[in-house]
């Protein structure tokens, strides 16, 4: 299963409301409606391959690309007061970290990532079986 198809499963699951435009309509990967009332919930959806297990103790840092940055302006400029959120996958896709638009976009930069703090995200069960 791809990550997209995971995020869509879980937000099936915890907003049913929620009504998921086709992915040729958006260049973020994830735009719904909740009762069509204008008000829209997107996401970014990722995976980090080095997160195998449980998120190591030492990692204080979750490191999202800065080409993501063209999508954040966008998002500003068009979608403002709607709520953007990246989630970063761990590689078996059961957890992701959540993280909001306005953390990414207040970031510091380090080389080609914006470097965010764990303790500005959360993470969440993606899978239970």
């Amino acid at each position: 299963m791809q990550p997209r198809d995971v995020m869509i499963q879980w937000l099936y699951k915890n907003i049913p409301d929620l009504i998921i435009q086709p992915e040729d309509r958006s260049a973020f990967d994830i735009v719904g409606e909740v009762n069509s009332n204008g008000s829209k919930s997107i996401y970014s959806v990722d995976v980090h391959e080095g997160w195998i297990e449980e998120w190591p103790e030492n990692w204080k840092y979750i490191y999202i690309p800065l080409k993501n940055k063209k999508l954040i302006d966008d998002w500003k400029k068009f979608n403002r007061y709607d709520l953007y959120t990246f989630i970063i996958f761990r590689k078996d896709l059961r957890k992701a970290w959540h993280i909001s638009s306005d953390v990414v976009n207040d970031s510091k930069i380090l080389g080609q990532n914006y470097l965010i703090d764990i303790r500005d995200a959360y993470q969440v069960e993606m899978i239970n079986d």
